[in-house]
């Protein structure tokens, strides 16, 4: 970023004004500067007027009380809207503590990727330079009108096909109803050649985020849209929401932005409940429960963000797998309940999150081979 861009972010972060997006991106900055940045500053010097700037930014590790991370950002935006320079250096700011994860290895963060599988069997690697597709019975184009080259195989009666993203993937796809949905990494949607009859029925293993075509404004007549997922259905007229069925997460989450939606578990019991926007339903093993969520946290990763709310390490660390294409694992089983709460940019690079997280409490990570081990903090080393 450029000088006067970064002084106008501390100047809105100092204010109270910062969109989450600019918040993302200030956090990110200032991770990527101290972790390049070659100038020196006396640490008397420094500790001196760390004690004289108040404030944080919100991202904390959670042990038992609560921790702040990047508390020298503030100290930067002081010295930089001051004019009188920055000062970030590795052993100064953070003390002489070890490199967990290695600077020299680093893995980026997820992009468009997909894979098509049509209804006899062929696989189409899609474009990564391109963010979706729109498909019908007849005819499948990425969203800028570029054409897809694979012929449809013709069929007498309503064929599926399936969007399938890998790990450090997401796509889009426009159903041939008008229906958008947006696959987070590691999902599959399975979906008919075209809709017939009374209702409109994919499938969804992962995440993604639904906005619902209604019959308004169409010359078909739509019928409910129902997404399948594991252990339960939702059904739905016109509306968005974002619907988490992850096969490894213990809970199916369905949430509500606009409109309604009706989900019905389809293991143990046949218990229906409806939802209002800003609603979530949380099946576990049959039994569906509601609660008020805030939405901004919920559909983040549709935003490029990561959002969590005092979120498990645990779950947190799914995410990062999902995301990076890495394995995880934990040393230390008390660490999976340490919570997590803030924003991070979704694109920045792995170390940079990483970067982040240690600086916050008392883990470490080490990266080896795309298997990411966390570990408790050694002791004598410093936040």
């Amino acid at each position: 970023m450029k000088k006067q861009e970064i002084i106008e972010l501390f100047k809105k972060y100092r204010a109270g004004t910062l969109s989450d997006e600019e918040q993302a991106k200030l956090e990110s900055w200032y991770m990527q500067y101290a972790a390049t940045s070659k100038q020196q500053a006396d640490p008397a010097e420094m500790s001196e007027r760390l004690r004289k700037i108040a404030g944080n930014l919100p991202l904390t590790l959670q042990t038992g009380k609560s921790r702040r991370l990047l508390p020298y950002l503030s100290t930067a935006a002081a010295l930089l809207i001051a004019g009188a320079g920055i000062y970030f250096y590795k052993h100064g700011l953070f003390g002489n503590k070890k490199e967990a994860v290695s600077q020299t290895i680093d893995i980026g963060p997820g992009s468009y990727r997909a894979t098509l599988t049509l209804a006899d069997g062929r696989k189409i690697d899609l474009d990564s330079a391109k963010a979706g597709i729109q498909v019908n019975e007849k005819d499948m184009h990425y969203n800028d009108g570029t054409n897809i080259h694979a012929s449809i195989p013709k069929a007498s009666s309503i064929t599926y096909n399936s969007l399938t993203t890998p790990k450090g993937g997401q796509y889009q796809i426009i159903l041939s109803d008008g229906t958008k949905v947006w696959l987070n990494a590691a999902s599959t949607l399975t979906y008919p050649s075209k809709f017939s009859g009374t209702a409109r029925e994919v499938f969804l293993n992962g995440e993604a985020f639904f906005e619902i075509n209604s019959a308004a404004g169409s010359s078909v007549s739509l019928g409910p849209f129902k997404v399948i997922s594991k252990n339960q259905s939702v059904t739905v007229l016109g509306t968005t929401f974002n619907l988490s069925a992850y096969t490894d997460e213990p809970f199916v989450k369905t949430t509500l932005v606009a409109g309604s939606v009706q989900v019905a578990s389809q293991q143990g019991s046949d218990q229906s409940t409806m939802l209002t926007p800003g609603q979530q339903a949380i099946n576990s093993e049959g039994k569906v429960q509601v609660k008020t969520v805030n939405l901004n946290s919920e559909i983040a990763w549709r935003k490029g963000l990561f959002r969590f709310n005092k979120e498990p390490l645990e779950s947190v660390m799914r995410q990062v797998s999902r995301w990076y294409n890495v394995e995880v694992q934990f040393e230390n089983e008390s660490l999976k309940t340490e919570t997590i709460e803030g924003i991070v940019n979704r694109f920045s690079n792995l170390n940079t999150l990483l970067n982040l997280f240690e600086i916050a409490g008392d883990v470490q990570f080490t990266l080896q081979n795309h298997t990411l081990t966390v570990r408790k903090k050694q002791s004598g080393e410093n936040n």
